[in-house]
């Protein structure tokens, strides 16, 4: 079962463990990010995967911020970082 998490981003149990993915395709918004993430260009992604779009890759870096933007805190009172571990 295909659950829609934001645009095209979707998440099937049976597709990559059921990880973000790109809707039609079994590229992850892990694999995706973790260009960025070490530096490369957003032209340098998209000619890493040919059926990325650009708006496809615009949607998994509003999907990461979004995602982030939800879980990640800090508890002033204990003075703690709260991470989750996806």
């Amino acid at each position: 079962m295909e659950i829609i998490l934001y645009k095209n981003i979707v998440s099937n149990p049976e597709i990559c463990g059921g990880k973000p993915t790109i809707k039609g395709t079994r590229i992850t918004v892990t694999s995706a990010m973790g260009f960025i993430l070490a530096g490369d260009l957003d032209n340098d992604v998209l000619e890493g995967f040919p059926r990325l779009t650009k708006d496809d890759f615009q949607s998994c870096k509003e999907f990461t911020y979004n995602l982030l933007d939800r879980t990640s805190s800090i508890i002033p009172s204990r003075m703690q970082y709260k991470y989750y571990n996806f």
